[in-house]
């Protein structure tokens, strides 16, 4: 087994949490400095020393765009895979560090889908019909859509969607009113039979709400 001699360490210019290694005096690769600190020069390195470090570095290469990117926003598992994927990374490395991030629930469907749930309901409520495809897009499991759709009030979201749209539609008769409330919640995943139950309501609720404003 061929042994080569660490002659230099030195830390990248362009990227000082880097160091570039000399074998035999000629440049040989690069690794993190955490993961230089166990080398020093005149130490010798076998072929499979060599493999590890550099695969133990493409990990933690992985692993540093993976959180880079969680930064950003929560993702699904598919969606992560598929921005690592599309760094160049090859799906088998990512692999181990796709393990890793599920055991520190730093990546976690269940999570991510009741969060996407909650998030879009407070801020821009929709019918399940839609959060579920919007889901399905982010390659979220169908068990884990289930799971996080199964205590949302669709009544209170869609009258609550609806409540905040009819602000630009005072004034309107009531033809023009329910279809264009009607369009906005169609659009918004909300069924037919839920669409016409939530204007009829808040139809009723605008016109009394008129008849108490003063002459």
């Amino acid at each position: 087994m061929d042994d080569y001699l660490i002659t230099k360490l030195s830390t990248q210019k362009r990227n000082p949490d880097r160091v570039s290694v000399f074998l035999d005096g000629k440049y040989a690769f690069g690794i993190t400095r955490a993961n230089a600190e166990t080398l020093q020069i005149g130490m010798k390195l076998t072929s499979s020393d060599i493999d590890r470090l550099k695969e133990k570095d493409q990990e933690n290469r992985i692993l540093s765009a993976a959180l880079k990117s969680l930064s950003y926003r929560p993702k699904s598992e598919n969606e992560l895979q598929k921005k690592l994927e599309q760094k160049g990374f090859d799906p088998e490395q990512i692999t181990p560090v796709m393990d890793r991030l599920k055991q520190h629930r730093l990546i976690n469907d269940n999570d991510f889908s009741a969060m996407w749930v909650e998030n879009q309901t407070n801020f821009r409520p929709r019918g399940k019909r839609l959060l579920s495809l919007e889901l399905r897009k982010k390659g979220v499991g169908e068990e884990n859509i289930a799971d996080s759709l199964k205590d949302l009030d669709e009544e209170r979201a869609a009258f609550e969607c609806a409540a905040r749209y009819a602000r630009r539609l005072q004034g309107l008769d009531w033809k023009t009113f329910r279809a264009k409330l009607g369009g906005h919640l169609s659009r918004r995943g909300f069924g037919y039979d839920l669409t016409s139950q939530v204007i009829r309501k808040l139809w009723q609720e605008i016109q009394i709400s008129d008849e108490d404003q003063p002459l």
